[in-house]
Protein backbone atom coordinates (compact mmCIF):
# COMPACT_ATOMS: atom_id res chain seq x y z
CA UNK A 1 0.00 0.00 0.00
CA UNK A 2 2.76 2.43 0.93
CA UNK A 3 4.77 1.59 -2.21
CA UNK A 4 1.74 2.39 -4.37
CA UNK A 5 1.23 5.62 -2.45
CA UNK A 6 4.87 6.51 -3.15
CA UNK A 7 4.23 6.01 -6.88
CA UNK A 8 1.21 8.31 -6.68
CA UNK A 9 3.15 10.97 -4.77
CA UNK A 10 5.89 10.86 -7.38
CA UNK A 11 3.26 11.55 -10.05
CA UNK A 12 2.02 14.54 -8.04
CA UNK A 13 5.59 15.80 -7.58
CA UNK A 14 6.26 15.47 -11.31
CA UNK A 15 3.13 17.54 -11.99
CA UNK A 16 4.29 20.15 -9.47
CA UNK A 17 7.74 20.42 -11.08
CA UNK A 18 6.71 20.31 -14.73
CA UNK A 19 3.02 21.19 -14.92
CA UNK A 20 2.49 17.92 -16.85
CA UNK A 21 -0.05 15.51 -15.32
CA UNK A 22 0.61 12.61 -17.73
CA UNK A 23 2.90 10.87 -15.23
CA UNK A 24 0.24 10.75 -12.48
CA UNK A 25 -2.35 9.57 -15.01
CA UNK A 26 -0.01 6.82 -16.21
CA UNK A 27 0.61 5.62 -12.64
CA UNK A 28 -3.15 5.52 -11.99
CA UNK A 29 -3.79 3.56 -15.21
CA UNK A 30 -1.10 0.99 -14.42
CA UNK A 31 -2.45 0.48 -10.89
CA UNK A 32 -6.00 0.01 -12.24
CA UNK A 33 -5.02 -2.18 -15.18
CA UNK A 34 -3.09 -4.71 -13.12
CA UNK A 35 -5.23 -4.42 -10.00
CA UNK A 36 -2.19 -3.59 -7.89
CA UNK A 37 -4.23 -1.99 -5.13
CA UNK A 38 -6.64 -4.89 -4.67
CA UNK A 39 -6.43 -5.92 -1.03
CA UNK A 40 -3.66 -3.39 -0.41
CA UNK A 41 -5.49 -0.20 0.43
CA UNK A 42 -7.82 1.28 3.02
CA UNK A 43 -10.83 1.82 0.76
CA UNK A 44 -12.74 -1.10 2.23
CA UNK A 45 -12.43 0.07 5.82
CA UNK A 46 -15.20 1.82 7.68
CA UNK A 47 -14.57 5.05 9.52
CA UNK A 48 -16.79 6.82 12.04
CA UNK A 49 -17.12 10.53 11.34
CA UNK A 50 -19.67 12.00 13.73
CA UNK A 51 -20.81 15.60 14.05
CA UNK A 52 -18.69 16.30 17.12
CA UNK A 53 -15.52 15.31 15.22
CA UNK A 54 -16.42 17.62 12.32
CA UNK A 55 -17.45 20.42 14.70
CA UNK A 56 -14.08 20.32 16.45
CA UNK A 57 -12.03 20.26 13.24
CA UNK A 58 -14.04 23.09 11.70
CA UNK A 59 -13.65 25.25 14.80
CA UNK A 60 -9.87 24.87 14.71
CA UNK A 61 -9.54 25.40 10.96
CA UNK A 62 -11.86 28.40 10.72
CA UNK A 63 -9.81 30.27 13.32
CA UNK A 64 -6.81 30.45 10.94
CA UNK A 65 -6.59 33.86 9.30
CA UNK A 66 -4.66 35.51 6.49
CA UNK A 67 -3.51 33.91 3.25
CA UNK A 68 -3.09 30.51 4.87
CA UNK A 69 -6.63 30.73 6.22
CA UNK A 70 -7.91 31.58 2.74
CA UNK A 71 -6.09 28.57 1.26
CA UNK A 72 -7.65 26.33 3.91
CA UNK A 73 -11.12 27.79 3.27
CA UNK A 74 -10.70 27.02 -0.44
CA UNK A 75 -10.08 23.39 0.42
CA UNK A 76 -12.98 23.28 2.87
CA UNK A 77 -15.60 25.23 0.93
CA UNK A 78 -14.94 23.82 -2.55
CA UNK A 79 -13.99 20.20 -1.87
CA UNK A 80 -11.63 20.40 -4.84
CA UNK A 81 -8.42 18.44 -5.22
CA UNK A 82 -5.20 20.36 -4.65
CA UNK A 83 -4.28 20.60 -8.33
CA UNK A 84 -7.82 21.74 -9.15
CA UNK A 85 -7.59 24.63 -6.69
CA UNK A 86 -4.37 25.78 -8.37
CA UNK A 87 -6.00 25.32 -11.79
CA UNK A 88 -9.00 27.58 -11.09
CA UNK A 89 -6.75 30.34 -9.76
CA UNK A 90 -4.70 30.54 -12.92
CA UNK A 91 -7.34 29.69 -15.57
CA UNK A 92 -8.81 32.51 -17.61
CA UNK A 93 -12.51 33.32 -17.11
CA UNK A 94 -14.93 33.48 -20.04
CA UNK A 95 -17.61 36.19 -19.93
CA UNK A 96 -20.00 34.29 -22.22
CA UNK A 97 -22.52 32.35 -20.10
CA UNK A 98 -24.87 31.48 -22.96
CA UNK A 99 -24.02 27.82 -23.42
CA UNK A 100 -20.38 28.47 -24.28
CA UNK A 101 -18.27 25.32 -24.66
CA UNK A 102 -14.80 26.87 -24.51
CA UNK A 103 -12.16 25.56 -22.10
CA UNK A 104 -12.10 28.66 -19.91
CA UNK A 105 -13.84 28.93 -16.53
CA UNK A 106 -17.45 30.10 -16.47
CA UNK A 107 -18.48 31.88 -13.28
CA UNK A 108 -22.11 32.28 -12.22
CA UNK A 109 -22.97 34.70 -9.41
CA UNK A 110 -26.18 33.85 -7.54
CA UNK A 111 -28.41 36.35 -5.66
CA UNK A 112 -27.74 34.49 -2.37
CA UNK A 113 -24.06 35.60 -2.45
CA UNK A 114 -22.88 32.22 -3.69
CA UNK A 115 -20.66 31.65 -6.70
CA UNK A 116 -20.71 28.65 -9.01
CA UNK A 117 -17.54 28.01 -10.98
CA UNK A 118 -17.97 25.79 -14.05
CA UNK A 119 -14.62 24.02 -14.42
CA UNK A 120 -15.05 20.96 -16.65
CA UNK A 121 -11.47 19.73 -16.24
CA UNK A 122 -10.95 16.02 -16.84
CA UNK A 123 -7.67 14.10 -16.38
CA UNK A 124 -7.96 10.37 -16.88
CA UNK A 125 -10.35 9.05 -14.21
CA UNK A 126 -10.31 12.36 -12.31
CA UNK A 127 -13.24 14.60 -13.17
CA UNK A 128 -14.04 18.10 -11.99
CA UNK A 129 -17.38 19.48 -13.23
CA UNK A 130 -18.08 22.55 -11.09
CA UNK A 131 -17.81 23.83 -7.55
CA UNK A 132 -19.80 26.08 -5.23
CA UNK A 133 -18.37 28.58 -2.77
CA UNK A 134 -19.18 31.92 -1.12
CA UNK A 135 -18.69 34.81 -3.56
CA UNK A 136 -16.47 36.61 -1.04
CA UNK A 137 -14.06 33.67 -0.85
CA UNK A 138 -13.93 33.39 -4.66
CA UNK A 139 -13.18 37.09 -5.07
CA UNK A 140 -10.44 37.02 -2.43
CA UNK A 141 -8.91 33.92 -3.98
CA UNK A 142 -8.85 35.26 -7.53
CA UNK A 143 -7.43 38.60 -6.39
CA UNK A 144 -4.41 36.84 -4.86
CA UNK A 145 -1.50 37.72 -7.20
CA UNK A 146 0.17 34.32 -7.12
CA UNK A 147 -0.99 30.88 -6.04
CA UNK A 148 0.77 27.56 -6.53
CA UNK A 149 1.72 24.30 -4.84
CA UNK A 150 3.90 26.09 -2.28
CA UNK A 151 0.76 27.73 -0.85
CA UNK A 152 -0.84 24.28 -0.54
CA UNK A 153 2.23 22.89 1.22
CA UNK A 154 2.27 25.73 3.75
CA UNK A 155 -1.46 25.27 4.41
CA UNK A 156 -0.88 21.53 4.81
CA UNK A 157 1.66 22.14 7.56
CA UNK A 158 -0.81 24.40 9.33
CA UNK A 159 -3.75 21.97 9.09
CA UNK A 160 -1.53 19.22 10.48
CA UNK A 161 -0.37 21.46 13.31
CA UNK A 162 -3.76 22.72 14.49
CA UNK A 163 -6.10 19.85 13.60
CA UNK A 164 -3.91 16.82 12.78
CA UNK A 165 -5.49 16.69 9.31
CA UNK A 166 -3.65 16.63 6.02
CA UNK A 167 -4.74 19.34 3.59
CA UNK A 168 -6.00 16.72 1.15
CA UNK A 169 -8.45 15.51 3.84
CA UNK A 170 -10.30 18.84 3.68
CA UNK A 171 -11.92 17.37 0.56
CA UNK A 172 -13.22 14.44 2.61
CA UNK A 173 -14.44 16.80 5.31
CA UNK A 174 -16.33 18.81 2.68
CA UNK A 175 -17.94 15.64 1.33
CA UNK A 176 -19.07 14.55 4.80
CA UNK A 177 -20.61 17.97 5.43
CA UNK A 178 -22.46 18.00 2.10
CA UNK A 179 -23.84 14.50 2.74
CA UNK A 180 -25.57 15.78 5.89
CA UNK A 181 -28.06 17.66 3.67
CA UNK A 182 -27.59 16.61 0.04
CA UNK A 183 -28.44 13.27 -1.47
CA UNK A 184 -25.36 11.14 -2.03
CA UNK A 185 -25.43 11.49 -5.83
CA UNK A 186 -25.55 15.29 -5.43
CA UNK A 187 -22.51 15.28 -3.15
CA UNK A 188 -20.81 12.92 -5.62
CA UNK A 189 -21.33 15.43 -8.43
CA UNK A 190 -19.54 18.14 -6.42
CA UNK A 191 -16.76 15.66 -5.68
CA UNK A 192 -16.38 14.75 -9.37
CA UNK A 193 -17.50 11.16 -8.81
CA UNK A 194 -20.75 11.16 -10.80
CA UNK A 195 -21.67 10.32 -14.37
CA UNK A 196 -21.37 13.20 -16.81
CA UNK A 197 -25.07 13.02 -17.68
CA UNK A 198 -26.06 13.52 -14.04
CA UNK A 199 -23.68 16.46 -13.70
CA UNK A 200 -25.07 18.07 -16.85
CA UNK A 201 -28.61 17.71 -15.48
CA UNK A 202 -27.73 19.61 -12.31
CA UNK A 203 -25.83 22.26 -14.24
CA UNK A 204 -28.87 22.88 -16.43
CA UNK A 205 -31.76 22.51 -14.00
CA UNK A 206 -30.78 22.18 -10.34
CA UNK A 207 -28.08 24.74 -9.55
CA UNK A 208 -30.36 26.92 -7.41
CA UNK A 209 -31.44 23.95 -5.30
CA UNK A 210 -27.85 22.77 -4.98
CA UNK A 211 -26.61 26.15 -3.74
CA UNK A 212 -29.41 26.29 -1.15
CA UNK A 213 -28.54 22.77 0.05
CA UNK A 214 -24.87 23.79 0.16
CA UNK A 215 -25.68 26.68 2.47
CA UNK A 216 -27.90 24.53 4.70
CA UNK A 217 -25.11 21.95 5.01
CA UNK A 218 -22.74 24.53 6.47
CA UNK A 219 -25.49 25.92 8.69
CA UNK A 220 -25.83 22.44 10.16
CA UNK A 221 -22.39 22.95 11.69
CA UNK A 222 -23.02 26.61 12.53
CA UNK A 223 -20.30 27.78 10.13
CA UNK A 224 -20.71 31.36 8.93
CA UNK A 225 -19.54 30.97 5.36
CA UNK A 226 -19.89 34.71 4.71
CA UNK A 227 -17.51 35.93 7.41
Amino acid sequence: MWILEAFRKFGEYYYYKTGNDQCSDLVAKIIRRYGLNIGNNNHGRLYIVDNSFIDEKLRLLMEIQGHIGLTIKMGLFTGLREEEIIYIHNKEICNNLGGCKCEKLHVISKPNSMTIVMINWFRGHKKCYFTIMPAKIWQQFRSTPNFNNIDIQIAHKMTMKVSNLMYMYLRKLHYNIMCRVMKQHEADILAGRAKTVAAQHYILYELDKLTEDYMRAWETFKVNIFQ
